[in-house]
């Protein structure tokens, strides 16, 4: 075949059967024919396990359950890793509490007062809670 260009599609021993174009030859198994639908399915696979997670997220923040994440909500589950890290249980973060050396002291307070500024910035349509998508997006 002279003048045509070979790629090789598969590795052998799935090589099968040529596949000739007008200036290419290229070898391919029925195996390799199938991979768009597998890579498809993978795709759906984890896109799926994705919007799971993302709901099992919302659900974990909205804790009355009622679609929407209020205020109080959102600074609770965003306090979460301050009050796991607040040792002496004082609400300050002091640096030896922290994981950041010569981190700074953070009161309780000064951290609601960041995550109030983010829930406003995240909320988009300003009626005073977080839907999902608003909670779930980039923040702002």
């Amino acid at each position: 075949m002279r003048g045509k260009v070979y790629a090789l599609c598969a590795t052998p021993p799935t090589i099968e059967k040529p596949i000739v174009g007008p200036r290419s030859v290229c070898f391919q198994s029925p195996r390799l024919r199938r991979a768009p639908l597998l890579r498809g399915l993978a795709v759906a696979l984890i896109l799926g396990s994705v919007a799971a997670q993302a709901d099992d997220y919302f659900s974990k923040v909205d804790r009355d359950g009622d679609g929407r994440v209020s205020l109080p909500e959102f600074l609770e589950r965003m306090s979460f890793a301050f009050r796991q890290m607040d040792v002496n249980r004082n609400d300050v973060l002091e640096p030896h509490e922290q994981h950041i050396p010569d981190a700074p002291t953070i009161t309780l307070a000064q951290h609601h007062e960041r995550f109030t500024a983010q829930f406003t910035r995240q909320d988009a349509d300003g009626n005073g809670s977080l839907s999902p998508a608003e909670l779930l997006a980039p923040p702002r």
